[in-house]
């Protein structure tokens, strides 16, 4: 019996497709062409990426789109190379990971400094696409931001959670969307800060202990022996080592033989 191949279930698909498409060769009718997928997509268009010529100078590419199609059934490759030709675009690429291709959307994890940084307010999202999700701050990039957010705190000696959001929908978009995420624990932060103490016990200047002046031109008094015990015990004159009488024939005071 001979068995034909299923070539069909042979063939690799895939939900996450990624398109480049050149902006001087691409259709008038690109993003209409694109909505006819009916799919969740982005695109953002890159116009400031360089790259080092054959004279080593730094020029700029070719302006370009990079696209992103989530399909909720998976597509071959010979599918998606129908559309790319209608969009007269590079070969598909099949996405692995959308967050690390999103990411690249934006130059997040570009090293270079001749790759220029794009901000996710130029991405174009269709269809519910929920792009700011996947570029959303990992750990290390969210403990920085929370860093800066308590420094604007400080700095701006903002005392109210409305205020903070106030400022940074106005200097930092991203700020303010981690502050939507992190709202408690700034809250508290600037609570505790409007409650703080006025000053730190460490601050404050120690009360300076009553000295014995050890002059013969300043003679202390009889109640003060004890006092002069104590504080001169470190000093080079161990007045702590002498007998009331030795002390105050030093001082040349009359001695009288009773305590304070």
């Amino acid at each position: 019996m001979v068995t034909k191949n299923n070539k069909k279930s042979a063939t690799p698909r895939h939900r996450n497709w990624g398109l480049i498409v050149y902006s001087e060769s691409a259709p008038e009718n690109w993003r209409d062409i694109l909505k006819e997928e009916v799919v969740p997509f982005a695109y953002i268009l890159h116009d400031k990426d360089t790259k080092i010529d054959e004279n080593g100078e730094v020029v700029l590419k070719k302006p370009h789109y990079h696209i992103i199609l989530k399909y909720r059934n998976q597509k071959s490759y010979q599918q998606m190379m129908v559309l790319t030709g209608r969009l007269r675009a590079l070969n598909p690429m099949r996405i692995e990971s959308l967050v690390g291709y999103a990411r690249d959307f934006l130059h997040l994890d570009e090293e270079s400094k001749y790759q220029f940084k794009y901000h996710i307010s130029e991405v174009h999202v269709f269809r519910g696409f929920d792009f700011q999700d996947l570029v959303k701050p990992n750990k290390t990039e969210l403990h920085d931001i929370l860093r800066d957010i308590r420094s604007i705190i400080r700095n701006e000696g903002i005392t109210e959670i409305k205020v903070l959001y106030d400022y940074l929908d106005e200097i930092n978009h991203d700020y303010s969307r981690v502050l939507d995420s992190k709202c408690y624990p700034i809250d508290r932060y600037i609570s505790s800060s409007r409650h703080k103490p006025k000053s730190n016990p460490k601050d404050v200047t120690p009360q300076l202990k009553e000295e014995i002046p050890t002059s013969s031109n300043m003679k202390p008094n009889v109640c003060s022996l004890k006092k002069a015990r104590q504080i001169e015990k470190n000093k080079a004159f161990a007045i702590s080592q002498l007998t009331e009488e030795d002390y105050f024939d030093l001082y040349e005071v009359p001695y009288f033989n009773y305590s304070c």
